[in-house]
């Protein structure tokens, strides 16, 4: 599968947690391949969190999904609420063995999980001021060979 381009839109309601909407370039790389979105949706439901990319007519062409139970092109070792609580730029509340790396004004940079004798890397950049505070323009999720990046173009924190 060759790189993907659309119209990209993110929505994600989060129970709980609170609101996020905004547009992203969504790029992850799977052994030596590479994919790009811009037409991706965020979907929660009790199961898996996802990013759908989604045709000029609401077809969907792939998708990246948290679960290990369904067809899928990256599959990362983290439930819903880590995802989401990354994606909010919050550490999330189950998150053992973790290092939480902080910069010099007390901002969340990068946190590490391990997992086994592996360890799974998110790191925030690029950050701008919105009205409740920083909020990191790029997130970036590695583990083993695999590697998810979420670049905002526009976002909304609730």
């Amino acid at each position: 599968m060759k790189n993907l381009t659309c119209f990209l839109f993110i929505f994600i309601f989060l129970s709980g947690f609170s609101q996020l909407k905004g547009h992203a370039l969504v790029t992850f790389t799977k052994g030596q391949k590479t994919h790009q979105f811009e037409n991706a949706v965020v979907i929660k439901n009790i199961d898996c969190a996802q990013f759908e990319a989604l045709d000029d007519f609401g077809n969907t062409l792939a998708f990246v999904t948290t679960t290990k139970n369904s067809k899928h092109l990256l599959n990362l070792p983290l439930n819903l609420k880590e995802l989401t609580s990354f994606l909010l730029y919050r550490i999330p509340s189950t998150c053992v063995n973790c290092t939480v790396i902080k910069s010099k004004e007390g901002d969340l940079i990068q946190l590490e999980k391990k997992i086994g004798n592996k360890k799974l890397i998110v790191h925030f950049g690029d950050f701008k001021k919105t009205p409740l505070g920083k909020y990191p323009q790029k997130i970036e999720i590695n583990y083993k060979k695999k590697y998810l990046k979420i670049t905002w173009q526009m976002v909304s924190v609730q």
